[in-house]
């Protein structure tokens, strides 16, 4: 074991046939466990099934990327991924042409200061209403890379890890400055 042999920790995923045929997928970790000399003597390991979580986990990435689709084909402006503390995870092509940053420049950056978001309401009754319903929808101001004010109609889905707990928002915008810039 590799552990053993090199005396460093060792984590893998790795695919596995049960005895049935089917196919999972196992979580290896292995850590190496020295004598009072320091030698290495032999190799504890945990396996643990991960196929459920990876499972949900591709489903997930497959439900972001229809949801992107779809607002693509409904020729909504741009659709962004951020986790809760705002950090962006997913900056789409239509995010880029919108907003002018490219997905290099917005990735890691929180998404509400990047555009100096102001949400009709507040933000943090719009957060407030995302973690109780799963969704949230309404008018946000934001600032293009430019300085120009623009205006979207935006809709919010909230995403669980498999403990339940809330990790990540999937935003579609719509741009409405022209129709805003008309009622002013």
């Amino acid at each position: 074991f590799r552990a053993a042999a090199s005396g460093e920790p060792v984590a893998a995923e790795v695919p596995y046939r049960r005895g049935d045929g089917s196919l999972t997928v196992l979580s290896i970790t292995a850590a190496p466990v020295r004598d009072r000399h320091g030698q290495v003597v032999a190799a504890v390991s945990v396996f643990e099934d991960i196929s459920e979580r990876r499972q949900v986990r591709d489903d997930l990435e497959r439900a972001n990327r229809e949801l992107i689709e779809l607002a693509e084909a409904l020729q909504l402006t741009n659709a962004v991924i951020w986790r809760l503390d705002g950090t962006i995870r997913l900056w789409t092509g239509g995010a880029e042409e919108f907003y002018g940053w490219t997905p290099e420049e917005a990735a890691g950056r929180s998404i509400h200061e990047l555009l100096q978001t102001r949400v009709t309401g507040g933000l943090e009754a719009a957060m407030q209403e995302l973690l109780r319903s799963g969704r949230w929808q309404g008018e946000l101001r934001h600032i293009h890379k430019d300085g120009r004010e623009l205006f979207v109609a935006s809709y919010w889905v909230l995403h669980r890890n498999l403990a339940g707990e809330p990790f990540e928002v999937v935003e579609v915008n719509n741009d409405i400055t022209d129709r805003r810039r008309a009622e002013s």
